[in-house]
C-alpha cells in the first residue's frame, strides 16, 4: 500500500528564506482558492490593456511572470504567502531572487497556473453578465 501512495504524492521541493524551511509543490485546493480570490480582486484593479495581456500568455511561467509585472512589493508577498501558508507576509518581501524563481519554477512544474488564470478569467467573465 505504501508504493501507491507514494506515486500519489506530488514532487515537494523545500526552500529556505531567511532560516524558515518551507516545503513546496503542488498547490493545495485552498491555496487556489485563496490565489483565484487574490487574481480576482488584482484583475479588477488593473485595465483592459494589462488584462489582455494575461490572456495571451503562452506557458505558465510566461503567465505567472506577467501576473507578477503588474504586482508591486506588498502584493508579491502576499502572493508568496498563499503559495507558502505564510501569514507574515513582511517576512516575505525582499526574498532573493534565485528563492523566488525556485519558488515559481517548482509551483509551476507541479500545478497547472495556466489552467487556473484561464479558470479565474471565466469566472470574472461570467460576473460581468
Amino acid at each position: 500500500m505504501g508504493e501507491i501512495l507514494d506515486n500519489l504524492v506530488s514532487e515537494i521541493s523545500q526552500v529556505e528564506i531567511k532560516g524558515k524551511k518551507y516545503l513546496i509543490g503542488k498547490i493545495t485546493s485552498i491555496q487556489v482558492i485563496k490565489l483565484a480570490r487574490y487574481i480576482v480582486k488584482f484583475t479588477s484593479k488593473i485595465n483592459k490593456e494589462k488584462e489582455k495581456l494575461l490572456k495571451e500568455g503562452n506557458s505558465n511561467i510566461e503567465d505567472v511572470l506577467t501576473f507578477f509585472d503588474f504586482l508591486n512589493e506588498d502584493e508579491i508577498a502576499g502572493v508568496l504567502g498563499i503559495l507558502l501558508n505564510e501569514t507574515d507576509t513582511e517576512f516575505l518581501k525582499n526574498i532573493p531572487i534565485e528563492t523566488l524563481t525556485e519558488i515559481i519554477a517548482v509551483i509551476c512544474e507541479q500545478t497547472d497556473i495556466k489552467k487556473i488564470l484561464g479558470n479565474v478569467q471565466r469566472i470574472t467573465e461570467s460576473m460581468k453578465k
